[in-house]
Order: structure tokens, then C-alpha cells, then sequence
């Protein structure tokens, strides 16, 4: 089997120093959030998406008031 690997550069605005480290906040707070719920559903032996977004939505959205909803939503 042949392996086709490629690099894309693409040229971007360079970012402002607060702008990125809220960009990185953001990724740390997403991680988090899908972690727990990934642990939430091995644990109660949930494999429905759209059952461990019911169970979870509302606890996640209290957790993290701070983020908007379809981010919430997305992790979920």
C-alpha cells in the first residue's frame, strides 16, 4: 500500500498575543469538557449521542457559563 503524505502551507494574519492566548484557553476548556463527558458515557455504558447530550447538556452549560451555547452543544 503506497503512503501519500502532503504539507499544506497556508499563509495567515498573524495573530495579536491576547487574541492566541484565548484561542488557547478555548482549547483547554474544550478538551476538558470532552474528556469528562467521554468518561461520563464509558462509565454509565452510554452509546447514544444524542442520550449523553440530554444527560449532560445543562451540567456542562452550569459548568462553563462563560462559553456559548453551541459550544456547549458541539462538546456534547
Amino acid at each position: 500500500m503506497t503512503r501519500i503524505a502532503r504539507t499544506v502551507i497556508v499563509k495567515s494574519v498573524k495573530l495579536p498575543r491576547k487574541v492566541f492566548r484565548v484561542f488557547i484557553e478555548l482549547e483547554d476548556i474544550y478538551c476538558n469538557m470532552v474528556g469528562q463527558l467521554v468518561l461520563y458515557g464509558v462509565r454509565n455504558n452510554i452509546k447514544s449521542f444524542i442520550k449523553l447530550k440530554a444527560l449532560k447538556y445543562h451540567e456542562m452549560k452550569s459548568l462553563y457559563p462563560q462559553l456559548p451555547s453551541h459550544y456547549v452543544y458541539t462538546a456534547c
